[in-house]
């Protein structure tokens, strides 16, 4: 819908806003994905929500895919809104325990970045993303080249990390060379 847009006082500018409407009984969950976008880029959005099995809409589970120029990822969202009805939860291929999970994979399936809240595991089929035995507040995961970049509120780490195929891990600013396997 048309309105106005100030950027600084004394100045107004043509803009377009959105808006929500809602109606029906009982709860509602928006899910609203954002892209930021330059002119003359050429952004598609596409989302599907997903079904983890629970009825009392207290959490939002969806996939995404956003294509900027002819590259494409996929991305697995979920959160639940009431943290006292936490439990694991199966998204796709990934299961985990998180209040809050985003994963960014390739369209081959591979995992580009982890984002998880309040999570002790994230297992993508039988191979773990990460776990913990203590409930890991704050992590974040991304894949780049042959380095996992790993950043974390958790000063003693994590009992396991995904590395398979790379060679460094950055902790929190802190970079170890692993060993290749013979």
């Amino acid at each position: 819908e048309d309105t106005l847009y100030s950027e600084k006082a004394g100045q107004r500018s043509n803009a377009k806003q959105g808006i929500y409407k809602l109606s029906k009984t009982g709860n509602g969950i928006f899910t609203t994905i954002i892209v930021p976008e330059d002119t003359g880029e050429n952004v598609a959005v596409s989302a599907t929500k997903l079904s983890t099995g629970r009825t009392d809409e207290v959490e939002n589970a969806c996939t995404f895919t956003i294509t900027k120029d002819g590259e494409t990822s996929r991305y697995y969202f979920y959160h639940i809104n009431n943290a006292a009805a936490k439990t694991g939860v199966t998204l796709g291929s990934y299961a985990t325990d998180a209040t809050t999970l985003l994963v960014q994979e390739d369209m081959a399936g591979q995992v580009l970045s982890v984002y998880a809240v309040d999570a002790t595991y994230l297992n993508k089929g039988n191979t773990a993303i990460f776990s913990n035995t203590t409930n890991i507040d704050d992590l974040s995961i991304r894949y780049v080249n042959d380095t996992v970049e790993v950043h974390s509120d958790s000063t003693g780490g994590v009992d396991t990390l995904y590395t398979d195929g790379y060679y460094r891990i950055v902790w929190n600013g802190a970079a170890t060379d692993l060993a290749p396997e013979a």
